[in-house]
C-alpha cells in the first residue's frame, strides 16, 4: 500500500472519528424540588427511554443523555395517575421545582402534579416569553393573527424544537386561525422531534379525516374485556347505552368513577348500560384498576393509547370522553354531562 493510499484512510478514518463525535448523544441533568411533601419514586419518560429516581427530602435528580438538541419530555408518579408533559430537556443542567396536590376518592388517593418553574434551558425561557406576550396581547382583535405569526417566526428559527408543535397544537384547536398558515408552519416543523400524541391531534386538526359525530349511527366495534373474551357493540342494539373511553392511569376519569357508579346503579335496570372503553397499553394495571374501582358496567381494552383505530375512529384525543347512544344505535350527545345524562335518563 503507497504512503499516500495510507494517508488517504487515515484521513477517512479521522474524519469519520470526528462525524462520530458530532452525533454522540449529549448530557443532560435535571434537579427537581419539590415545594410540597413527597416520599416515594418519580419517573421520567424522553427519547423513548423511561427512567426513575427516589425522591429524597423532597428533592430528585435525574441525568441521561439525549438524541437530539432539545426533547420534549414527561414526569410521572408511581401510580401513574398524574402526568406532567410539556418539560424540554436540553444538554445543560436544569432546574425545576414542582408541587403536588392529592384528591382524596372513596378508598384511593390521586396525584396531582404541576410544575412551578423551570430554569436552565433555552426553551423554557422562550416559552415563558409565549406566556407573557399571550397575556399581553389576548385581548387584542388581531391576537390570533399575531400569535400565527409569532409562532410561525419561532418555528423558521428552530425547526427542530418540539415547543413549536406545541404551540402549534394549541392554535391548531382555534377555529379563528388561518389554516392555511397553520398548514405553512407545520411543513417547515421537524415531525421526527414531536411527540406521537402531538403530531397525531395536529394533523387531525389541519387535515381532518372522517370520523364519527353526533346524529351519526354508532360505529361497531369488537374488543376483548376483562374476562378476555370479545364484545361487541351490536349485542347492545335496543338500549341506552353510555360510551365512556377512559384508562387508569387517567386522574380525571378515575375521578368521575363514583358519580358514574352512583348513576349506572340507578338507571340500569331501565334498559340502560354502560361500555367502558379503556386506552390502556398497560392491560395488567387496567385490570388492576377495574378490581380496585370495583366496576359493574362492560369494561372491554384498546391498547394503543391514543393510535387505535376505535379512538380515531371516535374522534378522541382527550381523556375522559363519551357518546351516549340511543336504541336505534344513533349518537345524541357527545361528552355529556352527568346532569344533562340523568335529565334524558329519567324521561325515558
Amino acid at each position: 500500500m503507497s504512503i499516500r493510499i495510507v494517508k488517504t484512510v487515515i484521513a477517512l478514518l479521522l474524519i469519520g472519528h470526528s462525524y462520530a463525535q458530532k452525533k454522540e448523544a449529549k448530557g443532560f441533568t435535571l434537579n427537581g424540588k419539590f415545594l410540597t411533601n413527597y416520599s416515594g419514586y418519580l419517573f421520567l419518560e424522553y427519547d423513548n427511554k423511561k427512567d426513575s429516581c427516589l425522591v429524597v427530602n423532597n428533592h430528585f435528580s435525574f441525568s441521561g443523555k439525549l438524541q437530539n438538541d432539545v426533547c420534549n419530555a414527561s414526569l410521572l408518579l408511581k401510580d401513574r395517575l398524574s402526568n406532567i408533559p410539556g418539560l424540554y430537556l436540553e444538554s445543560s443542567e436544569i432546574e425545576i421545582e414542582m408541587k403536588i396536590e392529592k384528591v382524596r376518592r372513596e378508598d384511593s388517593i390521586l396525584s396531582l402534579l404541576t410544575i412551578t418553574s423551570v430554569k436552565g434551558t433555552k426553551t423554557s425561557k422562550i416559552a415563558e416569553a409565549f406566556e407573557k406576550f399571550q397575556k399581553q396581547h389576548e385581548s387584542d382583535k388581531d391576537y390570533i393573527l399575531k400569535l400565527s405569526d409569532k409562532v410561525e417566526g419561532f418555528v423558521n428559527q428552530y425547526q427542530n424544537n418540539p415547543l413549536g408543535g406545541q404551540l402549534l397544537l394549541d392554535l391548531s384547536l382555534n377555529k379563528e386561525a388561518d389554516q392555511d398558515q397553520l398548514k405553512r408552519i407545520y411543513s417547515k416543523i421537524n415531525k421526527t422531534v414531536l411527540h406521537k400524541t402531538t403530531k397525531k391531534i395536529i394533523e387531525k386538526n389541519l387535515f381532518p379525516k372522517p370520523h364519527i359525530n353526533v346524529n351519526d349511527l354508532v360505529f361497531d366495534f369488537n374488543l376483548l374485556d376483562n374476562n378476555d373474551s370479545y364484545f361487541n357493540t351490536q349485542s347492545l342494539k335496543g338500549k341506552w347505552f353510555l360510551i365512556d373511553f377512559w384508562a387508569s392511569w387517567c386522574g380525571p376519569c378515575r375521578e368521575q368513577l363514583p358519580e358514574l357508579k352512583r348513576i349506572y346503579t340507578e338507571n340500569k335496570k331501565d334498559n340502560f348500560e354502560i361500555l367502558g372503553v379503556s386506552i390502556d397499553e398497560n392491560k395488567e394495571k387496567w385490570k388492576k384498576a377495574l378490581d380496585k374501582e370495583k366496576l359493574e358496567w362492560i369494561n372491554v381494552n384498546e391498547d394503543k393509547s391514543f393510535d387505535g383505530e376505535i379512538v380515531i375512529t371516535y374522534d378522541v384525543h382527550a381523556i375522559p370522553t363519551n357518546y351516549l347512544i340511543n336504541p336505534e344505535g344513533k349518537i345524541v350527545a357527545k361528552n355529556i354531562s352527568f346532569e344533562e345524562l340523568e335529565k334524558i335518563l329519567k324521561g325515558l
